[in-house]
């Protein structure tokens, strides 16, 4: 175990890295590759696995990410008419009616949870910088629930979130979904079935590093393993996640079989990020469909480096860059451009 962190610190990256983002590589590496956690992140037993997955999160946040903001009021409900769970995140100014977004959390279709610090971090500061309520899913995770299971869960729960929308005080015509990673390939699937279908769900889409296309035969961007999943790793959670004969011709999301009736979409990519190849596709198959796309790529960062907020100027970038598109992108008429 020491001899693999000690590979991993010689990366020649983290030369290129903020200090910031380059400490919280370093003391995510000395963390998944001590003895307390290592074997249980490696466990054949996914409850076991998403456990130290969920500790490895909220150690890192607890020390690199801002805290919580406490204004933001925070709730756990039903969605009404389903059995499907979201984590409320609400403005502390009272509204009869919030712009809304649906989120779909990270964590390589197979882990991950609302619950993780750093939902709470990322999440509560966004809604005071935009004054968006968030939505956040718990969808199911593969293998267990392999597609299309969570792109199922997402379009119940924003149709839910439609026909209940005095309930949950969502403004209707200022709704719509986002999600990071695995979350954002998800929320992007959903979005193109329901285009295929003539269903109009979602007024706006904000997709961070998003797997934009799943197959297996394309090459990668950087391919340092600090800086995400890279090569067989990455291969292995698509291969839970979208089992042999699963896709409906959504699945991935830049190979999608129809693209239409698709919201303007916002994609943030990194500039480090083994996946920017795959988030780069999506923009152009969405652009070239007629769709109105921006596509924002920020330097110095990694797959998952827009969190460390606590440590790091590029960090506050990203989200001060995020928050900006969303805040127009709500504010505008649903049917604009974005701006």
């Amino acid at each position: 175990m020491q001899l693999l962190a000690r590979k991993l610190l010689k990366s020649p990256l983290l030369a290129s890295l903020e200090p910031g983002i380059a400490e919280w590589v370093r003391t995510d590496i000395r963390l998944r590759t001590s003895l307390r956690l290592l074997p249980r992140l490696l466990s054949k037993n996914w409850a076991v696995r998403r456990a130290a997955e969920r500790e490895l999160s909220d150690t890192l946040a607890a020390e690199f990410a801002l805290p919580p903001d406490p204004t933001v009021r925070i709730s756990e409900l039903t969605v009404p008419g389903t059995t499907l769970r979201i984590r409320r995140y609400r403005p502390a100014e009272d509204q009869p009616r919030y712009p809304t977004q649906l989120w779909l959390h990270g964590g390589g279709f197979t882990s991950g949870t609302p619950l993780e610090l750093v939902n709470d971090s990322v999440l509560t500061h966004r809604v005071t910088a935009t004054g968006l309520q968030v939505l956040a899913l718990y969808y199911p995770l593969a293998p267990e629930h392999p597609y299309p299971a969570a792109k199922d869960a997402a379009l119940i729960a924003a149709r839910a979130i439609r026909e209940h929308s005095a309930e949950l005080d969502v403004d209707p015509d200022h709704f719509g979904a986002g999600g990071n990673s695995a979350g954002a390939a998800i929320i992007a699937s959903a979005a193109l079935a329901a285009g295929a279908a003539g269903e109009r769900l979602f007024d706006h889409l904000h997709l961070e590093v998003p797997p934009g296309t799943l197959r297996f035969d394309l090459s990668e961007g950087i391919t340092d393993p600090i800086a995400g999943p890279v090569g067989d790793q990455a291969q292995a959670l698509i291969a839970a996640y979208l089992p042999d004969g699963a896709d409906d011709g959504f699945a991935s999301p830049a190979d999608a079989v129809e693209v239409t009736g698709m919201p303007p979409t916002l994609i943030i990519g990194a500039e480090f990020d083994p996946l920017l190849p795959r988030a780069e596709r999506l923009a152009a198959r969405l652009e070239q469909e007629g769709v109105p796309v921006i596509c924002e790529i920020l330097s110095g960062h990694l797959h998952a480096s827009a969190s460390v907020t606590a440590r790091s100027d590029r960090a506050q970038d990203w989200q001060r860059v995020t928050n900006e598109f969303l805040q127009s992108a709500y504010a505008a008429s649903p049917t604009g451009s974005l701006s």
